[in-house]
């Protein structure tokens, strides 16, 4: 067990070693680093802006239970577990899909894909993204609550 906390350790020292961002202090990365390998995150609020589908901004509000239900779990050899929980929108779905993530300052990179971290903490993560569909630019604000 001391063996799998001194390989976290290495791995979130590694990534705020990697950082540049002079605002926010290699504790401070460590600190978030720790709190993504150390939860179970459930998706709890998903915000859009502008709205979409005549004036939704509460896109959690309006998803399907399968999708309520879904973790991500951050391992610290930079495997992001998406785990689709006991409600599967379709049956032939994988349960779990692996993806590889990094943190780079407040940006989480997940697959080539970034998110800014708000706030984290050991209870709560909340990020933000911006999206362009059909040349629309969204916004999104997501919440999520560890499970552990």
């Amino acid at each position: 067990m001391k063996q799998m906390k001194n390989i976290r350790i290495f791995v979130c020292l590694l990534f705020a070693t990697a950082c540049s961002q002079k605002s926010r202090t290699q504790a401070q990365i460590l600190n978030n680093c720790e709190a993504l390998i150390n939860g179970k995150w459930v998706l709890i609020s998903t915000v859009v802006n502008p709205p979409i589908n005549g004036g939704d901004t509460d896109l959690f509000g309006i998803s399907s239970d399968c999708i309520k239900d879904d973790t991500l779990i951050f391992k610290p050899d930079s495997t992001l577990v998406f785990d689709r929980g006991k409600l599967k929108c379709a049956p032939d779905d994988p349960q779990q899909n692996t993806l590889r993530w990094k943190l780079n300052g407040n940006a989480l990179i997940v697959d080539g894909k970034c998110q800014t971290i708000e706030t984290i903490d050991a209870h709560y993560l909340q990020m933000r993204y911006t999206q362009t569909l059909k040349s629309s630019v969204l916004h999104y604000k997501v919440r999520y609550k560890n499970a552990l």
